[in-house]
């Protein structure tokens, strides 16, 4: 019998632990992924660059996380949920501009992410806010009302919502909204049992080969790496590069860390991102026909999508459509990227973010050509009023608009124009951040609704 000595037996030991330590790693990660409350679908286990397999997520020290609560829309029969989409795209709805009537004012603005969609919804919200106009606000974020990816339902009103102007808590069956300016996933029937009728539905779309980019940046989806890589990739575009070569391993990892408290939120951020907040699971995006299908209830339910590459003219339609001035679509830039956080992206890696976002490229290729359609339609006098609106934002920038403040909060940075002193109440308006608006906007539904 052959005698073991003591530092065989530590290195025996040693291995040992390893492999359990292994063993348990992966299966643990395969029990969170097989439960029913886990925040993404199912997908085959991701290889990283060098062809590994998913390694453990190194994590920070972070408050507890809570479950990002999706409702999937898979769990429909394919061949059921194409025939609902095709029955949605025959529906016939009114999508004309105004008939020179009063202000259109009930609007739901599904906001998607990095689209440019901060500044719209400052738009719309000064607009409720200096008519006094009630907002579908989630009563639990007071500092912006968002809702995410909160499933919405018949109790959202009384589980969710800030109570609108004049009504009382109590009240559910009163809470019909005037306006919804905030992050939100499409669901058009759940939104429309909340929502005055009759209500237009407007979304923007961007290139995704500048969205991903500022998605990529701004949800810092370079949490997804090694540490040694971090210091080899030391540049915004040398880490967007570094994702790009193995983009579903990066992915995967950020499926299992935390962003704003939640769990595996990055993973819906980053791909086809816009496709996802405007009702279509992930689990559909390699299905052409259903990504097809889908485009066409979305043309058919949704009054305008603007583009953010078009602002300018895109806000001219939406003034057109619901019969506003043009100072109701007067503008600053909000929420805007410190200049120096951005690099030179050649377009060659911006050609590889919309392959990586096909379905987002799709969508966005689709609806650029109908805001052209619409522009055709709106006629000769274009050009110039598209001039005149441009004039009167470059007149507004001259008065309202002071010096450039960037600013921090917690891991983002951003910039924005500070109001120019002694500007005025509608310089104050329309430069001020959007904190401070929605501020305004909670305070005086708060403070205004009925306590009977």
């Amino acid at each position: 019998m052959c005698e073991v000595r003591p530092n065989q037996l530590i290195f025996l030991f040693l291995v040992g632990a390893v492999v359990l330590s292994c063993l348990f790693e992966r299966f643990g990660l395969m029990l969170r992924t097989m439960t029913p409350m886990h925040v993404a679908q199912r997908t085959p286990q991701a290889k990283g660059p060098t062809g590994r397999r998913l390694e453990s997520v190194h994590r920070r020290p972070a408050l507890a996380s809570r479950t990002v609560l999706v409702r999937s829309r898979s769990a429909i029969p394919r061949s059921q949920f194409l025939n609902e989409l095709q029955g949605a795209a025959t529906l016939a709805r009114d999508h004309s501009t105004c008939d020179g009537s009063d202000p259109q004012v009930n609007l739901v603005f599904v906001k998607t992410h990095k689209t440019g969609s901060t500044t719209l919804s400052h738009i719309i919200n000064r607009f409720g806010y200096t008519r006094g106009l009630s907002f579908a606000i989630n009563k639990k974020s007071v500092h912006n009302g968002h809702l995410g990816y909160i499933p919405l339902g018949k109790d959202s009103p009384r589980e969710t919502f800030l109570p609108p102007i004049g009504v009382s808590k109590y009240a559910i069956t009163k809470f019909k909204y005037n306006l919804m300016t905030v992050h939100v996933r499409y669901d058009r029937a759940a939104i429309d049992s909340f929502m005055k009728s009759p209500t237009r539905y407007v979304t923007i779309l961007r290139d995704p080969g500048f969205q991903f980019e500022s998605a990529f940046s701004h949800f810092q989806f370079d949490d997804a790496f090694l540490t040694q890589e971090k210091k080899v990739y030391s540049t915004a575009t040398s880490r967007l590069a570094r994702f790009l070569d193995a983009a579903s391993f990066y992915r995967e990892r950020l499926k299992h860390l935390n962003w704003e408290g939640q769990k595996g939120l990055r993973w819906y951020y980053a791909k086809n991102n816009q496709m996802y907040d405007l009702g279509l699971d992930h689990t559909y995006h390699t299905d052409q026909e259903v990504v097809d299908a889908y485009i066409r209830k979305l043309e058919a339910e949704l009054d305008l999508v603007l583009i953010t590459e078009y602002y300018d003219e895109s806000l001219l339609l939406l003034k057109s459509m619901m019969c506003w001035d043009t100072d109701d679509v007067l503008y600053v830039a909000k929420n805007m990227r410190p200049p120096t956080s951005a690099d030179t992206v050649p377009e060659s890696l911006r050609a590889r973010m919309r392959k990586w976002n096909a379905v987002d490229a799709k969508l966005h290729a689709h609806f650029n050509r109908s805001l052209w359609e619409r522009i055709e339609r709106y006629g000769p006098a274009f050009q110039s009023d598209l001039a005149k609106f441009r004039e009167e934002l470059e007149s507004v920038f001259q008065s309202c608009v002071g010096d450039l403040k960037i600013s921090s909060q917690g891991r983002f940075r951003y910039s924005n124009y500070r109001v120019r002193a002694g500007s005025g109440v509608n310089c104050t308006l329309i430069a001020e951040s959007k904190s401070s608006l929605f501020s305004s906007i909670w305070g005086q539904q708060a403070q205004r609704r009925s306590i009977n």
